[in-house]
């Protein structure tokens, strides 16, 4: 964690595998989302469109198992939730799905100096991606699970990693964000957040 940031708990969370877990607006009314607005939690209507937007050509291609496996169907992802436990956030257009981020802790899978216990992964859909929408997104969720974080006990060690395509337009989508490259396996690039980054997000620099 950052030197030199308090965490602020705003609320208790409610638990998000409950069958009528509310919306919890995220996005405070300065984020640059515009119309849109992110929430935390499931909701019924997350899940159908999940699953059918994650067989959009671009999702397909960029995240062929989202599809195939982990939002096949509502089965396919209730065995998800189950198993991997994440912090899900959905932006929306009103009803209309933009896009979701999940947080969940997770140790980095390569020994290092530097040993983040988080990991991130974010889609957007169409007519949302490209859209200036994905940094903002980002930004306020990031706030948010640290506060989750906070309340749980897990700040020890925070940090964010990811894995992603082994390609140049991906590697870069995420270093302007603030990702750093660490190694490359398998076709899988591996990186992890500088803290600074997270320092910035959370001051609302």
């Amino acid at each position: 964690m950052p030197q030199g940031v308090e965490v602020q708990v705003l609320f208790r969370p409610p638990n998000f595998m409950s069958e009528k877990t509310p919306d919890w607006v995220v996005s405070s009314p300065e984020s640059r989302l515009g119309r849109l607005t992110a929430y935390y939690g499931w909701t019924d209507l997350v899940r159908q469109q999940v699953i059918k937007k994650s067989r959009q050509a671009h999702v397909a291609a960029a995240c062929p198992g989202d599809a195939t496996e982990r939002f096949a169907d509502l089965n396919s992802l209730e065995r998800w939730l189950n198993k991997k436990q994440p912090d899900v956030y959905a932006l929306r257009n009103g009803i209309d799905l933009a896009g979701i981020i999940w947080h969940r802790p997770e140790y980095y899978p390569e020994a290092s100096n530097y040993s983040p216990g988080h990991t991130f992964a974010i889609r957007l859909y169409k007519p949302y991606e490209g859209k200036g929408l994905a940094y903002p997104f980002m930004d306020e969720c990031l706030r948010h699970y640290v506060q989750l974080c906070s309340q749980r006990g897990q700040l020890d060690n925070f940090g964010m990693w990811l894995s992603t395509k082994d390609e140049p337009r991906m590697a870069n989508f995420y270093k302007r964000y603030g990702y750093l490259e660490t190694f490359r396996k398998d076709g899988r690039l591996h990186m992890t957040l500088s803290d600074d980054k997270i320092r910035q997000v959370l001051l609302g620099a």
